[in-house]
């Protein structure tokens, strides 16, 4: 039968193992706490601001910091500001104490705001330690922020663009469609670093119909779009998509056509056979290309484009005359163009009234020139479209504080200026424009920030940005985030006594002391466990019986067990047939068949009367029986016990009244013999001495003169 609990020994051992287990763990819960702080991914929305507690923040507006690419040129960005000192100068250097950056400012501003150009030359961390120095002494460090959360930047080999993982080819139900049937497509982008991917599309004017609804934004390095639609105007509509991590040679592009014939009849289907990928070539070398047409009517002209947004018409720059019918090739000149990503387009129009035309798309081609390199940046995006970029927060971060700030960077097109009296800046649809802060980064590109000066609710919201370049490009880009107040707080500092201490800090100091202490608990703990308690000491007995104490069963009751009837019969039938034998011990000569069982009844009244006395038997391999004298032992008086229960035997104590000498009776050598329920066992003797041969005839003559006696008594009551 299993045991129900456990000894007090089992429960010790079972808590000093717990203990051990538990202390053993907390290196391994002190890592994974460590390791959730360095996650990127999982960190809440908590950048650094201006403000008096940090008046100087370093920071990377175009790139990831945790991501930058070995032997590539990225913008830092600096501001500062102090509300009761100006100024004077500022210090870039890494940990081995060489400069990096520095410039002076001799007007001695209270706020400042200005970038320069960061190469880094291995992997690995990066320390870029800064301070401002102040007018009338002093200085301040700077501070490193980002959208990720990282007090830091690192460096790797290689940084890989992001790339298209879907075709427009996988359109449903595909890219030659008819009037009033629903278009959609899927496109999704990945980036292997895990950067922040940028986007924007386009569509042609008339494409008003097709819609994109944002699935996953990008922020997570992972852009998924839903474009969808149904148009009831034939033609031929086309869809552009920029995507790229920041750095100018990671920028990608998608186009594609939709070609939405009528009813009763279609339009030209043109595909691009050549080039068939993105290709580089440097400005003034010619480009081949070739296409093919399918179309239910006669196809009687082509024309060539090449177009770094083939969205907008208005820049498609024509190439050429136009082509007749039967023309499928052509080779461009590229020596009037400018460096830049261009697509090769191909119109065709057939000879219905009014005409269909249909347009067909190249992959990418990207013309460059020497001199394209001197003095830019690798993280500087220069696009013929206008755009939004770098918002934050965005629908992935955890945000706790009610007053976030929002943020997002607006760079004009190429060879154009953001006209500043455009931009508008909208949270939930409410102008906030006169309360953004614009840090102004070059002419075409600035940085909006938003500090909400009350507290936004709990919930999703939505910030929006819109403006225009000098070159008239217009650009509106929304963005969600969603504030949840009971969010783990996530920021990286505690204040202490106005001082800012490291969480990390905190956490390293914090887990040094409990291992302390738990080093000194332990070995106190094992003792107070194992140890033996000195108020009470335990003393060991050794016992080669199992006594109980003087005191054991002092409080117990003894309760006599039932007795079982059939055994109870079994027992008084033994002792019948024990005195129906015993009786024969005593007769001598024959009797009368009829009247012996009358004769044994009177005996065995006879008998019971001499055993309360004192009987003595003698072992029946002697052949006779004898009795002790009655007056030699005298047995006390014992208590009648009901036949219901088991009696409860008290030792007799013999008195000897006349001792015999040397006469007392052997002890029967029948160990077996029963005796009544109702009489007491007799207590053995001590073995006397051998006794004297004369005393046993004396016995036999008494015995014999008693037989004789009771002989004479029944033949007179016979003859009577």
């Amino acid at each position: 039968m299993p045991r129900k609990y456990k000894s007090k020994k089992e429960k010790k051992a079972l808590f000093l193992i717990v203990t051990l287990l538990l202390f053993l763990s907390l290196p391994i819960m002190a890592y994974s706490l460590l390791e959730r702080n360095l996650d990127t991914r999982s960190k809440a929305f908590d950048r650094l601001e201006l403000s008096d507690n940090n008046p100087c923040i370093i920071s990377l507006p175009n790139v990831n910091p945790y991501s930058l690419e070995v032997g590539k040129s990225v913008r830092i960005q600096i501001d500062a500001k102090y509300t009761n000192a100006g100024i004077q100068k500022l210090l870039i250097m890494d940990s081995s104490g060489a400069e990096i950056y520095s410039e002076e400012f001799p007007e001695s501003p209270l706020q400042i705001g200005t970038s320069f150009t960061f190469t880094p030359t291995k992997s690995g961390v990066i320390d870029l330690l800064g301070s401002i120095e102040k007018t009338g002494g002093g200085s301040a460090a700077c501070k490193i922020s980002s959208p990720f959360d990282i007090k830091g930047i690192r460096a790797i080999e290689n940084n890989s663009s992001p790339e298209f993982t879907t075709q427009p080819s996988s359109s449903k139900p595909g890219q030659d469609i008819k009037t009033g049937v629903q278009y959609e497509y899927n496109l999704i982008a990945e980036d292997a670093d895990k950067d922040r991917i940028n986007y924007f599309y386009s569509f042609t004017p008339r494409a008003d119909w097709l819609k994109a609804v944002i699935v996953e934004d990008g922020s997570n390095g992972k852009l998924s779009l839903t474009f969808r639609g149904t148009s009831d105007k034939p033609a031929s509509y086309l869809a552009h998509v920029v995507i790229h991590d920041g750095y100018s040679m990671h920028v990608r592009t998608q186009s594609w056509v939709i070609s939405v014939s009528p009813a009763e009849n279609d339009i030209p289907i043109i595909r691009i056979v050549d080039p068939l990928s993105a290709t580089r070539v440097d400005s003034g070398d010619p480009i081949n290309t070739s296409w093919n047409v399918s179309d239910l009517n006669h196809v009687s002209k082509f024309q060539l484009f090449m177009a770094k947004n083939p969205s907008n018409e208005s820049s498609w720059i024509k190439i050429g005359e136009d082509l007749a019918y039967n023309v499928s090739k052509a080779t461009v000149d590229t020596k009037d163009l400018s460096s830049g990503t261009y697509k090769f387009i191909v119109k065709a129009t057939d000879n219905q009234n009014p005409p269909k035309s249909g347009i067909g798309v190249s992959p990418e081609i990207v013309i460059s020139k020497l001199s394209d390199k001197d003095n830019v940046a690798d993280d500087e995006i220069v696009l013929p479209e206008a755009q939004v970029i770098n918002m934050s927060p965005n629908s992935e971060d955890l945000i706790s504080n009610s007053r976030v700030t929002v943020k997002g960077t607006i760079i004009a097109s190429e060879d154009a200026s953001v006209n500043e009296a455009s931009i508008k800046f909208k949270i939930d649809d409410k102008d906030v424009t006169k309360d953004i802060k614009i840090n102004k980064i070059s002419s075409k590109e600035y940085t909006l920030i938003y500090q909400p000066s009350e507290d936004l609710e709990d919930g999703t919201h939505k910030a929006e940005i819109s403006f225009s370049d000098t070159k008239d490009q217009e650009v509106k880009k929304s963005w969600e985030f969603t504030i949840n107040s009971n969010a783990e707080d996530n920021s990286e500092v505690y204040i202490i006594f106005g001082r800012e201490i490291s969480k990390r800090t905190m956490l390293i100091i914090g887990m040094g002391l409990l291992l302390i202490i738990f080093a000194i608990c332990i070995p106190l703990l094992i003792s107070l466990i194992w140890g033996t308690n000195k108020k009470e000491p335990v003393s060991t007995v050794y016992t080669s019986r199992n006594v109980p104490s003087s005191n054991e069963f002092d409080n117990q009751v003894y309760i006599p067990p039932s007795v079982d009837v059939d055994i109870k019969e079994k027992v008084d039938d033994i002792n019948t047939e024990f005195e129906s034998n015993d009786s024969t011990l005593y007769s001598v000569g024959k009797y009368e068949e009829e009247k012996e069982e009358e004769e044994q009844d009177e005996r065995i009244k006879t008998e019971e009367n001499i055993i309360k006395e004192d009987p003595i038997f003698v072992p029946e391999k002697d052949a006779q029986t004898a009795l002790v004298d009655k007056e030699l032992i005298k047995p006390e008086p014992i208590a009648e016990t009901n036949v219901e229960e088991e009696p409860v035997f008290k030792p007799t104590v013999y008195k000897e009244e006349k001792p015999i000498e040397e006469q007392t009776p052997p002890q029967p050598e029948d160990t077996n013999q029963a005796f009544p329920i109702n009489q007491a066992p007799i207590t053995p003797l001590e073995e006397p001495e051998a006794p004297d041969p004369s005393i046993f005839e004396q016995i036999a003559n008494q015995i014999e003169a008693q037989t004789s006696e009771e002989s004479n008594t029944t033949d007179s009551e016979t003859n009577q």
